[in-house]
């Protein structure tokens, strides 16, 4: 990752709830797997972790395809492994944790779109990164299937054989808080 040895950025890797932390810390960042954490647990460690000028950034990836993506929609509900999935966004994400009293939003930022391509095998790919289509949960001849019939619609808009996207970032920032009630919010 460019500049992912840069001495000033401190990488932690572990679960939040027994991870050394080292702080005081400026910013946190949490993105994707927020909702899998134990929100009571998290936010309380974050908080105490915050220097007093510090803040949590909620980071959303946003990437459109075109008109083209509605063609995918029966597709992914057809194979995702979360058939009770609940769409979800991080403004939704703030909300509860304010709701439960774990987080003070303090503003929304969202950053310009930036025209990313990708060939179709890496996009596809991409896919089964996330939780409902990994590779892990789906069935070997599952996964095949599904790729070759999103393989499919892509080629029928992406005559270069990349997908071009416009991707951007929403990001969500505030205050942590520290739980006070415990497992009650669980």
């Amino acid at each position: 990752m460019p500049y992912g040895a840069d001495p000033r950025i401190r990488w932690v890797v572990g679960g939040i709830e027994e991870v050394a932390l080292q702080s005081p810390y400026a910013l946190i960042v949490a993105a994707d797997s927020l909702h899998w954490m134990p929100w009571p647990v998290t936010l309380t460690r974050f908080a105490q972790a915050l220097s007093p000028n510090g803040y949590l950034a909620l980071v959303e990836r946003r990437a459109t395809v075109g008109d083209w993506r509605a063609e995918l929609t029966p597709l992914l509900a057809q194979y995702s492994m979360n058939q009770e999935f609940q769409p979800y966004t991080m403004l939704t994400i703030a909300d509860e944790l304010a709701q439960r009293g774990l987080f003070k939003q303090v503003g929304v930022w969202e950053t310009a779109p930036v025209d990313f391509a990708q060939p179709i095998a890496a996009w596809i790919e991409a896919i089964h990164s996330g939780n409902g289509f990994s590779r892990d949960r789906m069935d070997a001849s599952l996964a095949a299937e599904f790729d070759r019939r999103v393989r499919t619609v892509a080629e029928a808009h992406c005559a270069n054989g990349q997908v071009e996207q416009q991707v951007h970032a929403r990001i969500v920032f505030g205050k942590p808080l520290a739980d006070h009630v415990g497992a009650a919010h669980e």
